[in-house]
Order: C-alpha cells, then structure tokens, then sequence
C-alpha cells in the first residue's frame, strides 16, 4: 500500500512541477509583492560579472534575459523593460528557469587582480623551474 501512495504522490508532484512556468510564479507571487521594480533591478544586479567591471571594462556591457517562452514570458519580459529601462537586453528561451545573463569584455588580462604582479611572478617561476608547463594538470599522477 505505501508503495502505492509514494508512486501516486510521485506522479502527482512531477505533473504539477512539469507544468510550473517561472514567469508566471513570479507574476503571481508579485500580485502580492507589488514592488516588481525594485526586485528585478536587485536580481540584475545580482548577476553582475564579479570579473571584468569597472577600470578593467572594455566596451559595453552584454545582457540576455532567457525566460520560458509564451505569455507569461512575455508578461515577465515587459516587467523587465519597466524595470531596466535604459539596459539593452538580448532575448533568449529558457526551458524551466529566468536567467539574467550579463558579461563584460576585459581590456586586458594584466588589469586582472589575479593577473598581478604577485601570479605573474609566480607564472615566470614556474616556467622557468617546472618540468611542466603552468597550464598542465598536476593533480593526476599516471
């Protein structure tokens, strides 16, 4: 019997989640949140490259914004356009989740942090004393 009730609980569960669209989850959810605004801006935001801002920036930013497509993407895409009026933005389709994708070109690898005097020390170092490369895998022994 309980194997009949967790198969049916189961199935249940993966009917309903197959059917969730993120866009509309969140439309919902903001019809109790109005602040919409607010919260895209935040999550844009959030998906700023950690690498590659700023003094180290070359060029303009790339955006994309994937949602499920249909209406409520749609819906959910207009939202952001309020939101974010002056980011140009790509459009792409998502399967299941809304993904703020954002990248920034580098002027040079040498305005990197990691790239400082420090590693390019070590990187000289290492060329000059390894038996290896700087690039190889030193973690797997044959």
């Amino acid at each position: 019997m309980r194997e009949r009730i967790d198969r049916a609980v189961e199935e249940l569960a993966e009917n309903s989640l197959c059917r969730a669209h993120a866009a509309e989850m969140y439309l919902e959810r903001q019809a109790e949140h109005p602040d919409a605004d607010a919260d895209l801006a935040g999550a844009f935001d959030e998906a700023q490259p950690e690498i590659g801002c700023g003094r180290n920036a070359l060029g303009p930013e790339f955006s994309i914004l994937a949602v499920p497509p249909g209406p409520e993407g749609e819906r959910f895409r207009a939202l952001v356009k309020h939101a974010l009026p002056d980011v140009p933005m790509r459009s792409a389709a998502s399967t299941d989740d809304i993904v703020f994708y954002r990248e920034q070109s580098v002027a040079s690898l040498n305005n990197l942090p990691q790239m400082g005097p420090a590693a390019q020390e070590l990187y000289h170092q290492v060329l000059k004393t390894a038996q290896f490369g700087p690039h190889s895998r030193v973690d797997i022994a044959w």
